[in-house]
């Protein structure tokens, strides 16, 4: 190879909500005396910008390229897996006095005759966070394995309440399912007390009382919220249902029910528009009632876990659906104790009914 990439994989830190850089080194090895013309793209390149993005670079010599990927409208769930790639394309042996600008606009117009000339590195990109949270991070993963729930302040963005629930093996005379640890700790209790209740390591309630409601929500923490209780909110839409493409046969059946029944209906083949993972966050935020039919399909694609980790990390309340088929653990961290409906490949008359009374439930009628 005549050019070198230190770099493999470039890690932006959060939140995403803020620009970041990394930096990309480029080596010029060649050992022909040719210059080489290199440019920088990617296959988000509404995301990122190179500087320089382009350039000729002579034998032996050194660059380094900023790469600034700009800051997003909403944040990403934690677990959301990055697909971000970064090209680094070039084409080497040139002499060191080609036009730059109109090799690469050649290049373009006519791509299968420098097919075999344009060599290319690939840079895969990946979302961290900033070391400075790392064991907040670890403190919300640690609270959440031992069953721990977390409320939010959402005025200052700050956890101020964190308690232990119910346990499973506790005595059926003394369960109450539903609700809270009667002990309940606040931030303002001592350190040392809190991690004695909950048996917690040495110093974790004191990273909590630092940690920030998107800290949070980035893990999926807080999770779904039960939908039996009706909830007055100016929403645009009754429901929004998310699915896999594979189940949208299902998916207008479903529609077809709700909007027949005078509910109004988030669905992607009408409402998605432009940027998909705006488009999505917006249809979550503007419904009352996130109804995810969950299948195996819908385990493996990326926009669908997308709609269901953001749902779960703004509290949303939740129709759960579900076809054949285990549930992988991590969709259990997020359904927590919220039952589900067994749904098949179309629904049946006793199934629809299930479903309607849950939204009867679940939305609060205006009237006139």
């Amino acid at each position: 190879m005549t050019l070198t990439v230190t770099e493999d994989i470039l890690e932006f830190r959060r939140p995403l909500t803020r620009t970041s850089q990394q930096t990309l080194h480029l080596s010029n090895t060649a050992t022909d005396n040719k210059a080489i013309a290199f440019r920088i793209l990617s296959n988000a390149s509404e995301n990122y910008n190179a500087t320089p993005a382009r350039g000729l670079m002579t034998p032996g010599e050194s660059l380094t390229v900023e790469i600034e990927r700009h800051a997003m409208q909403y944040d990403i769930p934690a677990a959301f897996l990055c697909h971000d790639i970064i090209y680094v394309e070039f084409i080497p042996g040139l002499a060191p006095d080609v036009a730059l600008s109109e090799l690469w606009n050649r290049a373009d117009k006519a791509k299968e005759v420098y097919a075999n000339v344009i060599e290319k590195k690939v840079v895969k990109c990946t979302f961290d966070a900033d070391p400075s949270v790392m064991d907040l991070l670890n403190s919300v993963l640690v609270l959440s394995a031992v069953g721990v729930a977390i409320e939010v302040d959402k005025q200052t963005n700050k956890i101020f309440k964190f308690f232990a629930k119910e346990s499973d093996d506790q005595p059926e005379g003394n369960k109450s399912v539903g609700e809270e640890n009667p002990c309940e700790i606040t931030h303002q209790a001592p350190a040392t007390i809190i991690e004695r209740k909950l048996n917690l390591p040495e110093n974790t309630s004191k990273a909590m009382n630092q940690c920030t409601h998107e800290t949070a929500l980035q893990l999926g923490s807080v999770g779904f919220r039960e939908s039996t209780r009706s909830y007055c909110h100016a929403y645009k839409f009754d429901a929004m249902i998310s699915l896999a493409s594979t189940d949208r046969r299902l998916g207008e059946e479903l529609y077809t029910l709700l909007i027949s029944s005078g509910y109004s209906v988030w669905v992607y083949w009408i409402h998605m528009k432009g940027n998909m993972d705006k488009s999505m966050v917006d249809g979550i935020k503007q419904s009352s009632l996130f109804i995810p039919i969950l299948s195996d399909d819908y385990y493996g694609r990326t926009d669908c876990m997308f709609e269901l980790q953001t749902a779960s990390a703004d509290s949303k309340r939740a129709v759960i659906l579900k076809k054949p088929g285990p549930l992988p653990p991590t969709i259990l961290a997020h359904l927590g104790r919220l039952q589900y409906i067994e749904v098949g490949d179309h629904l049946d008359d006793v199934t629809a009914c299930r479903i309607l009374e849950l939204m009867e439930t679940s939305i609060l009628r205006h009237t006139p």
